[in-house]
C-alpha cells in the first residue's frame, strides 16, 4: 500500500457515525443578526440581579473604624513572640546539663536469650525435616520396592501381566523361586 492510498483511506469517513460526519462548527441561521441585542439583554439582567443580591448590612460603616483598629492591634500582638529567656539561662545551662547527667539511674537491660534458642531450634527442625524429605525422595527403585510386601507385588503381576511378560520378569529377578512356583501353579490350573 503506497502513501496516497493510505491517505485516501484515512480521509474516508464511512466508519464514522452520522453525528460525527456533520460539520460541528456551523453557526445557526440569523445568529449574527441579533447577537448584539442578546448580549445587552444578558448584561442588563445580570446587573439587576447583582444590585438586588448584594446589600450592605446595617451599621457596617459605623463599626468599620473600630474593626480596622482592632485588626491592627491583633497584628501587632502576633508580631511579639511572648517568649522571654530567663536571666542567666545560658550561663547556667552547661552546669544544669552536667548535673542531670551525673545523677543517673541504673537501667536494667532485658536480654531475650530465649530468642536465640528458639531460632536455633527452628533451624535444627528445618534442616532435619529437609534432610528427611530429601532422603525420602532419593530412594532407589529397589529400596522402594523392598518396602512393598511380596504378596502385593505377586498379585499385581498376576493381574496385569500376560504370558509374554513372564520371561522378562524372570530375567530381571535375582530370587525368582517364589515367582516360578506361582507360574507353575498358574500353568497347571
Amino acid at each position: 500500500m503506497n502513501k496516497e492510498e493510505n491517505m485516501e483511506r484515512e480521509m474516508d469517513d464511512s466508519f464514522l457515525d452520522k453525528k460525527f460526519k456533520e460539520n460541528s462548527f456551523l453557526v445557526p441561521d440569523n445568529y449574527f443578526n441579533n447577537l448584539e441585542e442578546q448580549i445587552l439583554a444578558i448584561a442588563k439582567l445580570s446587573s439587576t440581579e447583582t444590585a438586588e443580591n448584594f446589600k450592605v448590612p446595617k451599621g457596617y460603616f459605623e463599626d468599620m473604624n473600630a474593626k480596622i483598629l482592632s485588626q491592627i492591634n491583633v497584628n501587632k500582638a502576633s508580631q511579639e513572640s511572648g517568649f522571654n529567656v530567663p536571666e542567666s539561662y545560658f550561663e547556667e545551662l552547661s552546669a544544669n546539663i552536667l548535673e542531670k547527667t551525673k545523677v543517673g539511674k541504673q537501667v536494667k537491660m532485658v536480654r531475650f536469650s530465649f530468642i536465640k534458642y528458639a531460632a536455633a531450634a527452628v533451624v535444627l527442625i528445618a534442616t532435619t525435616f529437609g534432610s528427611y524429605m530429601y532422603n525420602q525422595n532419593n530412594q532407589t527403585v529397589t529400596e522402594k520396592l523392598s518396602n512393598i510386601p511380596d504378596q502385593e507385588i505377586a498379585d499385581y503381576l498376576n493381574y496385569y501381566t500376560d504370558a509374554g511378560d513372564v520371561t522378562l520378569i524372570i530375567e530381571s529377578t535375582d530370587d525368582f523361586s517364589s515367582i516360578e512356583e506361582k507360574i507353575d501353579r498358574q500353568i497347571s490350573n
